[in-house]
């Protein structure tokens, strides 16, 4: 067939004609969820790099908890992570909704009832800073946070493996299952490694003593559930804001 063949010509609009842009709704979606991961990143880092407990040489996730980087005695520029938490939470969650406007099912909506109040959770732990007094509303907003990973990871996963009603590639599955493995790693390997200890009480600091391991399991596992929740947001809203999509994961929404 020669190059300039008409036939040969409409056989490519076809092929291309099955990969379609983002919309504009999930273009705006994914962008909000990253600007969201951004203030979050940018304020634990702030936090971080100024963090000065006696005894610490710096800040790190390995023997640490998350919390720690709003407690006002520890890090000099706790406020830059409360304020980072509070504005990331809440852009995740409007993108959590925008993103059920977008697929309009069931699933989705079940998905949005747990994960909006992660992300609210994970938004009221930079309300209420661990060190100000407020250690029930605190651990109330972290158990709220957990709690929505874990459920948002689950009915996600499987709506991508059983369903496809999200209407995104199955491969995303992998980056999705991650905070539900993490939050059951974090309530059960406790149990296993320390029977006698309460779980409220395991992942307390003061356990460790006045000098730090290099490696604290409890932290580690705490970490673990944020890292791998926002891992997955990031490819999530990676994949609506610039990967083109077949026909069967495109949507008419604009």
């Amino acid at each position: 067939m020669a190059a300039g063949d008409p036939g040969r010509v409409s056989g490519l609009r076809e092929v291309v004609g099955e990969w379609h842009p983002p919309t504009r709704l999930e273009r705006s979606t994914g962008l909000i969820a990253l600007l969201g991961i951004a203030s979050m990143f940018v304020g634990a880092l702030i936090a971080a790099l100024a963090f000065g407990e006696s005894g610490s040489i710096r800040y790190s996730f390995l023997n640490h908890n998350i919390s720690e980087l709003g407690h006002a005695t520890r890090s000099p520029l706790a406020p830059a992570f409360n304020y980072g938490m509070i504005l990331g939470g809440t852009l995740i969650a409007i993108a959590m909704v925008l993103f059920a406007v977008r697929t309009r099912t069931r699933g989705v909506y079940l998905a949005t009832f747990f994960g909006v109040p992660g992300v609210a959770g994970i938004a009221l732990v930079g309300v209420f800073p661990t060190g100000t007094g407020q250690a029930t509303a605190h651990g109330a907003a972290a158990a709220m946070a957990f709690l929505g990973a874990f459920g948002y990871s689950v009915v996600t996963t499987w709506l991508l493996i059983a369903s496809g009603s999200l209407r995104m590639p199955r491969w995303l599955c992998v980056p999705s299952v991650g905070p539900a493995i993490a939050v059951l790693a974090f309530i059960l390997v406790p149990m296993r490694l320390y029977p006698d200890v309460p779980l409220t009480k395991v992942y307390d600091t003061d356990r460790m003593g006045s000098v730090r391991p290099i490696v604290w399991l409890p932290s580690l596992l705490e970490w673990s559930i944020l890292i791998s929740f926002l891992l997955w947001i990031v490819f999530a809203a990676g994949w609506l804001a610039f990967a083109r999509r077949r026909a069967e994961h495109a949507t008419l929404l604009q």
